[in-house]
């Protein structure tokens, strides 16, 4: 969508307008061409998206010098983006509270704004384009939390067992079966039989629990262009296996990239800047 944005603007003959238009997802990292300076990393497995990374590119959106931004729902949750115009939706965001959210970033200052649903041909789309007053009536769903999910249910875990150490016997009430077999495989045992937060979440566990995903390990993708070597973005690891094989084409920022080489045990992507005029997709076999 960026890639199209730019063209478009381009061929009105408003080159001024297309660099002030730039496309955002949580991986990036602080070292984004194009609006940001950059500094060279001598370890490009060093993994460089972190809070700090993407305040500063939230704060380079926001000041005033782009006229318009492209997202993932990366924008959608926690974080102060100021005052926008407009939000337009590109396609109905799976929940009603999500529709809302995003529509919300705009007007945040007491101002006039707008907020456009641009409905997709699917089915949850179309119904909602048939009936958009349920948008503004149907009540919310209630929160879902899957405490079946080991990896959701160890970060809570961690988190209490930082605050109080946990006992897999008495505290099974609270955390379900899957207490004792988190506890041996992930927490730290004392010699009363109690088990605490595991030293790799200290000092704060709360802090290693992201809100977007669950997942903590990822890939780093390293612009290898011109002898860069340079990591611009970090994708996690269920994502990575579909989108950073050899071959891919890879769009970054609006440009396209050619997957060159892909280091599983190191975690490491590396893709070359391309010309060219096709996209693959890969092939999932259940």
């Amino acid at each position: 969508m960026i890639r199209q944005v730019k063209q478009d603007l381009m061929l009105e003959g408003r080159s001024d307008m297309a660099s002030r238009v730039m496309s955002y997802r949580s991986g990036y990292s602080a070292q984004v061409r194009s609006t940001f300076d950059r500094e060279r990393l001598d370890d490009a497995e060093r993994s460089v998206v972190n809070a700090q990374d993407r305040r500063k590119i939230e704060q380079e959106m926001f000041s005033g010098q782009l006229l318009g931004v492209i997202a993932t729902t990366a924008l959608e949750l926690g974080i102060d983006i100021g005052s926008l115009d407009a939000v337009l939706s590109v396609g109905f965001p799976y929940t009603l509270p999500g529709l809302r959210q995003q529509a919300g970033r705009a007007g945040r200052r007491n101002k006039d704004s707008l907020a456009m649903l641009i409905c997709d041909p699917f089915p949850l789309d179309q119904h909602y384009a048939r009936n958009p007053d349920l948008i503004f009536t149907s009540p919310f769903q209630e929160l879902q939390l899957d405490l079946e999910n080991p990896i959701v249910l160890e970060a809570h875990i961690q988190c209490a067992a930082d605050e109080m150490p946990v006992h897999p016997d008495d505290d099974q009430l609270y955390f379900g079966d899957k207490l004792a077999t988190i506890c041996r495989d992930r927490l730290i045992a004392d010699d009363g039989g109690f088990y605490h937060c595991h030293p790799r979440y200290k000092p704060y566990p709360a802090k290693t629990v992201p809100i977007r995903n669950t997942e903590d390990e990822s890939y780093s993708v390293v612009d290898i262009t011109g002898g860069r070597n340079q990591v611009i973005e970090e994708v996690e690891m269920s994502r990575a296996i579909f989108t950073t094989y050899e071959g891919a084409v890879y769009m970054h920022m609006g440009r396209t990239f050619l997957v060159k080489e892909v280091n599983h045990d190191r975690k490491l992507a590396k893709i070359q800047e391309a010309t060219i005029e096709w996209r693959t997709r890969q092939r999932d076999f259940t």
